[in-house]
């Protein structure tokens, strides 16, 4: 069996390296070890016969199932290290920035290009228990338009990028918290609720929102385009077997005004509001596990409340649901912008690759529910903890590395003029600890209090 597999795996090199003599991985810090190690064995086989190149940046590696130690060390001592040291991207004054923080890492210096702008650096640091930080981050927008003279930092939201550490977090700041909390926490559909594909939320964002934008422009064509593709009222078969189809249409078009009317007078219907109006009319294909939701009775509904109430065990997905569905129907807009990356506020994970003119970064360990990361550490308000200690000394990653790679990620995104929000326990001794390592000078830290009010 062995040497069937041996042999099967060399025919596979052999197909690879034939069709494929030469292979580039972008962004290859970040690519499975396990793939990387396979092809770096393939290339050693066949070496002058297959030729395999790696692109990409070790500071700016964020997930943790890439090769941590792809660095010079671990590269073949025959092949080529060509370096990129122009960044095309950053003002100089960001350049001087990340190359201070790379520093602590592989000290590879970058050169801002000889036509960059100086740009504009600042970090406002709030203490951690600050009372509203919206209106704190509203603060730095202003500050950050009056030492720019760049009136598009107070401009609407699609004129600065906000960088958040969690999607919760970003949540709480454009206002879908209730919707999206009780579903983020539930492993089994996290990703779906973060990328926009879970089929539930779809119902809502991919069907019931056009159909609303559709009402509030009196665009009568498409609601009824929407309707003919999506109502249970006109499934072919259906539509064979009536011979009243009129009658049909007609259902169907006032099943669509009372779902409408739901949003008379101004109002913001729950989800859970909506969801029921559709099932009781038929109007729409409800998918699991709202159907199950829409279909219980008002006997069902007190079974359950007594089951919550005694604790019993239930099905964290429906149990999610029902929290969520009780959101008004207006968060469901704002989750679908931020899905959408029409909402100008992303994590600090998924953003790496992309630039913008205006960047803020928010630094908030208190919100980071993970812990993998620190910035507390990072910047000294916080000693390393033993396992921190013993990574690092064995030569093995720490929360101090992914953090650091972190900043310099979040960093490095600025094209004119960045904003660095950091909330901690010690503002003062954090501020104090920047300075003296040289990241920022005296005169581009402020600290604020709670109140957002200057010191």
């Amino acid at each position: 069996m062995s040497t069937f597999f041996k042999r099967f795996g060399r025919l596979w090199q052999n197909i690879l390296i034939t069709k494929y003599p030469f292979l580039l991985i972008d962004e290859s810090q970040d690519t499975n070890k396990n793939l990387i190690e396979a092809l770096f064995s393939v290339e050693k086989q066949f070496e002058g016969r297959f030729a395999l190149g790696l692109i990409g940046d070790m500071m700016q590696r964020i997930y943790l199932d890439g090769k941590p130690d792809l660095g010079l060390a671990s590269i073949p001592d025959y092949w080529k290290r060509p370096t990129k040291k122009l960044n095309h991207r950053c003002p100089t004054r960001v350049v001087s920035l990340i190359n201070k923080i790379r520093e602590q890492s592989d000290n590879q210096l970058q050169v801002a290009r000889s036509d960059a702008i100086k740009g504009h650096v600042r970090l406002f640091v709030f203490k951690h228990n600050t009372n509203n930080k919206n209106a704190a981050e509203n603060l730095v927008r202003k500050k950050m338009a009056s030492l720019t003279k760049d009136k598009l930092w107070m401009g609407d939201d699609s004129s600065v990028q906000t960088l958040t550490l969690e999607h919760h977090m970003a949540a709480q700041r454009l206002g879908f918290t209730d919707l999206f909390e009780p579903l983020y926490q539930v492993s089994k559909i996290k990703t779906g609720i973060i990328d926009g594909t879970n089929t539930s939320l779809s119902f809502f964002s991919k069907l019931i929102l056009p159909l609303h934008n559709a009402f509030l422009e009196n665009d009568k064509f498409t609601i009824a385009r929407i309707i003919k593709k999506n109502s249970l009222l006109f499934v072919k078969s259906i539509l064979k077997e009536n011979t009243k189809q009129l009658e049909l249409i007609e259902q169907a078009r006032k099943a669509t005004a009372r779902l409408f009317d739901l949003w008379k007078s101004g109002n913001d219907p729950t989800l859970l509001e909506i969801l029921q109006e559709v099932y009781s009319s038929s109007l729409l294909p409800i998918p699991d596990p709202l159907s199950l939701i829409a279909q219980r009775s008002e006997s069902d509904l007190e079974l359950i409340s007594d089951a919550k109430a005694e604790e019993t065990d239930t099905d964290e997905i429906i149990d999610a649901w029902d929290k969520s569905l009780n959101a008004p129907f207006s968060q469901i807009k704002l989750y679908s912008m931020y899905t959408e990356d029409e909402a100008q506020i992303d994590t600090h994970q998924g953003v790496k690759g992309r630039e913008f003119p205006r960047v803020m970064v928010i630094l908030d360990d208190d919100s980071d529910r993970g812990r993998l990361f620190s910035y507390d550490k990072l910047f000294g308000v916080k000693p390393l903890s033993k396992t921190d200690e013993k990574n690092i000394s064995e030569g093995k990653e720490s929360g101090f590395d992914r953090t650091l790679r972190l900043f310099y990620v979040t960093c490095s995104r600025a094209k004119e003029s960045l904003a660095i929000v950091a909330y901690s326990e010690e503002p003062e001794l954090l501020a104090e600890n920047v300075i003296k390592n040289g990241w920022f000078s005296e005169a581009e830290v402020e600290i604020k209090d709670r109140n957002c009010t200057q010191q």
